[in-house]
């Protein structure tokens, strides 16, 4: 009789183990994919990008570029660039292995901000003042390798315009008689020159679909 009545615990207790078993089974052999990959240019200024797979063989990507320096004057650069890249090789994004990797070609738009001051050495020397705001695009082609940890590479080359562009600069005294020459030159900062170096981390997610 204690037999009898223990059997349904005993019972119950074997399926739980095997339930369990199952699931642990299934998530080592799940299919795992790595959609989104965060990286930095070594190559540049401080740089973010955010790149996220958005159909097999297409991803975007949105970087941001940001350096303050105050030596022998004070300099900023700021940029925001977002890209839509194209994997050339069918299988950068099969069901075994689906991630953002491979050869690539990638349009992209640029915002650029350009902020610069130099000044002179000695008192009532020159003053020179730049600030220019852009807008334009252009094309690169690289590839990106993500190993089975997790770890991302990243190589580009190609450039771009910025057709339009507004600005100033302008030339005074540090004396502070303000300015005495004033000129708009946004075409010496119109050719846009992208080489790149970036190393990062593609994060794991769930199985697709």
């Amino acid at each position: 009789m204690f037999v009898e009545k223990q059997l349904p615990i005993y019972t119950a207790g074997l399926l739980l183990l095997f339930n369990a078993a199952s699931l642990q089974a299934q998530d080592s052999t799940a299919t795992y994919y790595r959609p989104i990959v965060f990286k930095t240019n070594l190559s540049g200024p401080f740089s973010l990008l955010v790149e996220g797979q958005v159909a097999p063989r297409k991803s975007l990507q949105f970087s941001v570029q940001r350096i303050n320096v105050d030596l022998f004057g004070f300099n900023k650069f700021f940029s925001f660039t977002p890209e839509f890249k194209f994997y050339l090789s069918k299988r950068t994004s099969t069901e075994r292995r689906p991630r953002p990797s491979g050869f690539y070609v990638s349009p992209y738009l640029k915002y650029r901000h350009v902020y610069q001051i130099s000044r002179g050495s000695t008192s009532g020397s020159r003053l020179s003042e730049v600030s220019y705001h852009l807008l334009g695009g252009g094309t690169i082609v690289g590839r990106q390798v993500i190993f089975r940890g997790g770890f991302a590479l990243d190589a580009f080359l190609g450039g771009g315009y910025f057709p339009i562009a507004g600005g100033r600069q302008t030339y005074g005294r540090d004396d502070g008689n303000g300015p005495y020459r004033e000129e708009i030159r946004p075409q010496d900062f119109q050719a846009d020159i992208r080489v790149g170096i970036c190393i990062g981390y593609a994060f794991k997610a769930g199985p697709p679909g």
